[in-house]
């Protein structure tokens, strides 16, 4: 049975947790030190990629974590 009842978001969630289970791996098991890790680290790419490429690399992203990714971001008046 679906956790969420659409496929898409189950499918995302799965692969959050994939992503965050690596980093707990990584980093010594704290499940929200690994997502607040993810979080900086995609904030700082975002950031220092031009509009374009971070908008491309964010198309690569699953939905969730492309979420993350996006969170706060104003691309205007940036190269």
């Amino acid at each position: 049975m679906s956790a969420t009842g659409l496929e898409v978001f189950d499918t995302t969630v799965q692969k959050t947790n994939v992503w965050l289970k690596d980093l707990m791996e990584v980093m010594g098991g704290d499940r929200r030190k690994a997502y607040q890790a993810l979080r900086a680290v995609l904030h700082a790419l975002r950031d220092r990629l031009t509009v374009e490429e971070a908008a491309e690399f964010g198309a690569q992203l699953p939905m969730l974590i492309r979420g993350i990714y996006y969170e706060g971001w104003s691309p205007t008046g940036k190269r």
